[in-house]
């Protein structure tokens, strides 16, 4: 971080890992477009880890105090982020998943991460990658709760 220039400053204190439409990943979001309308209002600063630098997301990560973002490779740039920083993960519920990985993870870099479970969308595919929905009112109640504390 010592050697990266000043942050930009459109980093802010919330933002999002989005995914973009080139994205081929496995575990898409199906309501996406209401999802990123949520954080939108909320005024959520949105960061496509495909258009910008790595020391872009790495400034993005360490100025945010919330980071919003899909369980994917983009999640990993929470090791970036200042201690006490709020992670909110967005994942589908799998029965016989394991979500310690990213949780141990912020445990040792002491961020306070939260997991927001969505609803599979299919039953086709591999059976830890499917498609999945969040539920808009849970996910506006959890952006509020990780902006009170």
């Amino acid at each position: 971080l010592d050697t990266l220039p000043p942050p930009d400053a459109r980093y802010c204190e919330k933002i999002f890992l989005c995914r973009n439409d080139r994205s081929n990943n496995l575990r898409g979001l199906t309501n996406s477009v209401e999802i990123e309308a949520v954080l939108r209002k909320k005024g959520y600063t949105f960061v496509d880890p495909t258009r910008v630098s790595f020391s872009e997301q790495v400034q993005a990560c360490h100025a945010a105090r919330i980071i919003v973002a899909p369980v994917g490779a983009a999640l990993a740039n929470m090791i970036f982020a200042s201690t006490g920083c709020r992670i909110l993960a967005l994942a589908a519920y799998y029965e016989s998943a394991n979500y310690y990985f990213y949780s141990n993870l912020a445990a040792v870099l002491k961020l306070q991460f939260f997991y927001l479970l969505g609803r599979q969308s299919d039953q086709r595919g591999h059976p830890m990658h499917r498609s999945y929905s969040v539920d808009l009112d849970v996910l506006e109640r959890a952006l509020d709760s990780l902006t009170e504390g």
